[in-house]
């Protein structure tokens, strides 16, 4: 249902508000004039820019999503998240930073439904999860706030009382369909960190042959490459 004033969005399952777009005035939009308008690049260097966010509103306690990062929580905990794709050495496990890939979607999930957002916006972005007040509820849930340093506001929002695998099927019409793997990444695939040769890598390869072990795929890493 479309509310214009105030713009709001909501979403019923079964006659039950299970997601509220922009609740609380959430919807920013940042131009490049604005003071304090300014991020940091991959090489920590001031940028200008401008900014937009919009906030999600679940009604559920438990939100997930947000990939890939190495935390030792499966739901989301209260906190700001970064989408940016980093290959980061030594990445301390634990902990809510951001990983080789960002997916910008989040998930609210309760005994009745579950609830979802994509946020369809390439550009780095932020995401800010805090327990709030839903206010055509009444009770208390989880609220997911992005941030994007630029793109255009362009989101996706859908619901299902069949449990999480609905949302996810629906997730894979929207974006795609996980392709099948080529049958060479179902054999043995050799990987080592390590500074490396084209010299060294014909030995290894001799090596397997001489051993009779199969070997499908050689990973070079950074050094190498």
């Amino acid at each position: 249902m479309f509310n214009f004033s105030p713009f709001r969005i909501l979403q019923y399952i079964n006659g039950e508000i299970t997601l509220v777009v922009n609740d609380g005035d959430s919807l920013r939009y940042a131009p490049p004039t604005a003071p304090h308008n300014t991020y940091m690049d991959e090489n920590d260097q001031l940028i200008e820019g401008y900014e937009i966010g919009l906030g999600f509103s679940f009604s559920a306690m438990n939100v997930y999503g947000l990939p890939q990062r190495a935390s030792d929580s499966f739901s989301l905990p209260v906190g700001n998240y970064r989408l940016f794709n980093q290959d980061k050495f030594l990445h301390p496990y634990g902990t809510d930073d951001p990983l080789y890939g960002s997916w910008p979607y989040l998930t609210g999930h309760n005994t009745t439904s579950d609830a979802s957002v994509v946020w369809m916006n390439s550009a780095e972005t932020y995401v800010g999860i805090e327990v709030a007040p839903n206010s055509f509820t009444g009770q208390q849930g989880m609220e997911g706030f992005f941030i994007s340093v630029g793109g255009k506001f362009e989101f996706f929002i859908f619901g299902s009382a069949q449990g999480p695998k609905a949302n996810q099927n629906t997730l894979s019409e929207l974006t795609g369909f996980a392709p099948l793997p080529p049958i060479h990444s179902l054999g043995y695939h050799y990987c080592k960190y390590e500074e490396n040769s084209a010299a060294l890598m014909m030995q290894r390869d001799a090596d397997f042959t001489y051993y009779k072990f199969p070997v499908d795929v050689f990973w070079s890493d950074l050094f190498y490459t």
